[in-house]
Order: C-alpha cells, then sequence, then structure tokens
C-alpha cells in the first residue's frame, strides 16, 4: 500500500515551463535543456519503478513512501522510495540512465559504463545530499 505518493518535483516542473520560455539564442537555453532531459528522464525512471511496485504481490502487507525527505542529524536524507516491510526496509535510489551502473565501496560513489565500456562517474545534481554516508547513518540509526 502507497501511503506518501510521489509528486511532480518542482525543479522539473521549473525547468519545463523555464525550458519552453527560453529563447534558444540565450547562453543558458542548452543547459537548461540538458537539465530538463535529464530531470525528464529521472522523472521517469521514478513513474516506472512506481507501477512496478504496484504490481508487487508480497504475503505480508507493506508500504510504500515515495520522495521522502528525512533529517539525520544536521543533514537531510532523500530518498526516492522506501518499502517497510515485516521483515525487511527497502531503499531505492532510482536511475534512468544508460549503461551498466556500479558502487564502488572504497571511494563510496557510483559510477558507470556507458555503451562504449568507458567509466565515468556520476555527477548528479544534489548527489552530494544523497551521499552514501547519509544513508549509512539513516539505516543505523
Amino acid at each position: 500500500m502507497i501511503i506518501k505518493k510521489r509528486g511532480i518535483p518542482g525543479a522539473f516542473a521549473g525547468l519545463a515551463s523555464l525550458v519552453s520560455r527560453i529563447s534558444e539564442s540565450d547562453e543558458m537555453f542548452k543547459r537548461i535543456k540538458s537539465d530538463y532531459k535529464n530531470s525528464r528522464a529521472g522523472f521517469a525512471g521514478e513513474l516506472k519503478v512506481d507501477n512496478y511496485l504496484k504490481e508487487l504481490e508480497l504475503k505480508m502487507p507493506y508500504y510504500v513512501l515515495q520522495n521522502l525527505n528525512i533529517k539525520v542529524g544536521k543533514k537531510e536524507v532523500q530518498i526516492d522510495t522506501l518499502l517497510i516491510h515485516p521483515n525487511f526496509i527497502l531503499v531505492i535510489e532510482i536511475k534512468n540512465m544508460r549503461g551498466e551502473f556500479y558502487f564502488d565501496p572504497v571511494n563510496k560513489h557510483f559510477y558507470r559504463l556507458n555503451d562504449e565500456g568507458e567509466k565515468g562517474r556520476n555527477e548528479e545534481p544534489g548527489s552530494a545530499a544523497k551521499s552514501v554516508d547519509n544513508y549509512y547513518q539513516f539505516i543505523s540509526s
């Protein structure tokens, strides 16, 4: 059962409005358009996972919280989806990217291999707020 539904992200709505109004000749157009496409892809990925979770059939009751912000000490942790079941808690960080996606436990960051097999670090805006250390603090508290 979904008890906190995902809304349209404010940044996505703002970028959608801005990209439709800004002139292509504006020096910021390419960056705004790129940010909008990335935001749109991310939101589409979240909606796809939401649809899969609607079809989930577990024998015991479970709860889903989407787009959850939790304060941990002085930091805030944003969780795309949190599934709470009597036997487990699942934190789902959703990415809608091409290529193979990996986690480097030594350097504590995500990276991906693109279609050409090249390694690149995930430089998603706001990723500092989603640092692995914040997740560890959240899970261990």
